[in-house]
């Protein structure tokens, strides 16, 4: 059985996990037994939807993942979106990934 594909996708929280994670052996993977999971992170500081949408390196994958975690909306709120608009934007983008 091939392992699960999970994206860790978002902003500069991502990032510095996916630093996190190479920082010493133990962490790799984010802990996560590599016959069951094989996790890829696709992150850069500063991300936001409209920026996420529009950048093949995070909407582009090879072998579709089998789960897609996401952090996001932080830069976005912190540009003035409302969270409503915020929240919409999610939701369209989500059936792209």
């Amino acid at each position: 059985m091939e392992p699960i594909r999970v994206c860790v996708l978002g902003h500069s929280f991502i990032r510095r996990l996916k630093d996190y994670s190479l920082t010493e052996l133990e962490n790799e993977n984010l802990r996560l037994k590599p016959e069951n999971f094989s996790v890829e992170f696709r992150a850069t500081g500063g991300l936001t939807i409209k920026k996420l949408v529009k950048d093949e390196q995070f909407m582009s994958f090879i072998n579709s993942p089998d789960i897609v975690f996401i952090q996001m909306g932080e830069n976005d709120l912190d540009n003035g979106v409302a969270v409503e608009k915020l929240s919409r934007d999610i939701i369209t983008a989500q059936p792209d990934l």
